[in-house]
């Protein structure tokens, strides 16, 4: 027993200096080296993320720059031509409640309804003028870019159906009698059959309007104003 306490003794003897050294360096790298070596990994990582981000702001730049500038006359004329100088109000209440029957299954369709609006008639008051409504009660307020008298009606089309029925019914939304914006949709849960209400806005061109061409827009629109459906022709197959 003392003679293996005696080699311990010894040993540990022998070896306490290389501990006390290692000792000090793994203190040192702790203390000194770790807490910079990691602010240099996170540093860098965040130096390769906003170098990206930077070649994509970049990329994106020459993209809008290689863009031709927009043709003011040919955007009048394609909005023209989209929107009917009759009242199609009839039209688009026809073309709602066919698209609606023929959307639906055989046996998932009922409560059909359809309520339309006095027409709003076009301000007769100068084009700079009627940009003082504000957003999300009338019109989509970029219709102000265009030199022309809007007057719209309102349109409300509601039914019960199947959720598959009242998507395909919102897919055939296209290639209306004339230029339509879409207000609101609004779906309320029900057994067996849920509830979809449908608001349009069906719009009527007037007379033209002091300015010319398509301006450039006063500031950007809120990302809450609601989109304006495109009337492209299109097959009414997916």
């Amino acid at each position: 027993m003392s003679t293996n306490t005696t080699r311990l003794t010894s040993a540990f003897e022998r070896y306490l200096p290389l501990i006390i050294i290692v000792g000090i360096l793994l203190f040192a790298f702790f203390w000194f080296i770790q807490p910079p070596l990691t602010a240099y990994v996170a540093s860098r990582g965040e130096v390769t993320s906003l170098e990206a981000r930077l070649q994509t702001l970049q990329d994106t730049i020459r993209q809008g720059q290689a863009e031709p500038p927009a043709d003011s006359t040919a955007v009048l004329q394609e909005f023209e031509s989209r929107t009917a100088e009759d009242d199609k109000v009839a039209d688009v209440v026809e073309f709602l409640v066919r698209t609606a029957t023929a959307s639906t299954p055989k046996g998932q369709f009922r409560a059909l309804q359809v309520t339309t609006a006095e027409m709003v008639r076009a301000q007769e008051t100068d084009r700079g003028r009627r940009g003082s409504s504000r957003i999300g009660e009338g019109p989509d307020p970029r219709f102000e870019l265009f030199p022309v008298a809007l007057s719209h009606t309102p349109v409300t089309i509601s039914f019960e159906s199947s959720f598959e029925g009242i998507a395909e019914f919102v897919w055939r939304l296209r290639n209306m009698p004339t230029m339509v914006e879409i207000r609101s949709l609004e779906l309320t849960r029900g057994l067996p059959l849920m509830k979809a209400e449908l608001t349009v806005f069906v719009y009527q061109r007037g007379r033209a309007t002091s300015g010319q061409g398509v301006p450039q827009p006063p500031e950007v629109p809120s990302p809450a104003v609601p989109r304006v459906a495109m009337l492209d022709p299109a097959d009414e197959g997916r």
